[in-house]
C-alpha cells in the first residue's frame, strides 16, 4: 500500500473579532442583529463594548469607578459584502466617588470624538 502524505493545514476557532477587525479597535462584541434596509442587502449591527479594563480605573487615585451611565454610539464600519455594518458601542461615564472625578470610555482608537466612521 503506498504512503501518501498529507498537507498540515493550520486553522484556528472562528472568530468575528478578527474577521471585523474589531481586536484592533480593542472591541468585544456582545450581540448581532441583521435589518432590512429597502431594496439594499441590508445592515448588519454589532453591539460591542470597550476590551480596556482599565478606563474603570480612576487616573488620580486608581480606585475602581462605578458606571454612572452609559449610551450607544452607533458608527459605520467597513462593510461586508452587500452588507453595510455599523458598530453600536456601549460607552460609559464612570465616576470615582472619593475623588468626585468622571471619566468616560477612551475610544479615540476606535473613532475620534465627533466621528461616524471606524
Amino acid at each position: 500500500m503506498k504512503k501518501t502524505a498529507r498537507l498540515a493545514i493550520e486553522s484556528s476557532a472562528f472568530d468575528g473579532r478578527v474577521l471585523l477587525g474589531l481586536d484592533k479597535l480593542g472591541l468585544n462584541p456582545v450581540w448581532q442583529r441583521h435589518e432590512k434596509a429597502g431594496s439594499r442587502a441590508g445592515v448588519w449591527l454589532i453591539g460591542c463594548e470597550s476590551g480596556d479594563d482599565t478606563a474603570r480605573r480612576c487616573a488620580r487615585c486608581g480606585d475602581a469607578g462605578r458606571i454612572r451611565s452609559s449610551w450607544l454610539r452607533r458608527l459605520a464600519h467597513t462593510p461586508v459584502g452587500q452588507h453595510a455594518v455599523h458598530l453600536m458601542v456601549r460607552v460609559r461615564r464612570y465616576e470615582c466617588v472619593p475623588c468626585a472625578r468622571s471619566w468616560t470610555d477612551d475610544l479615540t482608537r476606535v473613532a475620534p470624538e465627533g466621528r461616524r466612521l471606524t
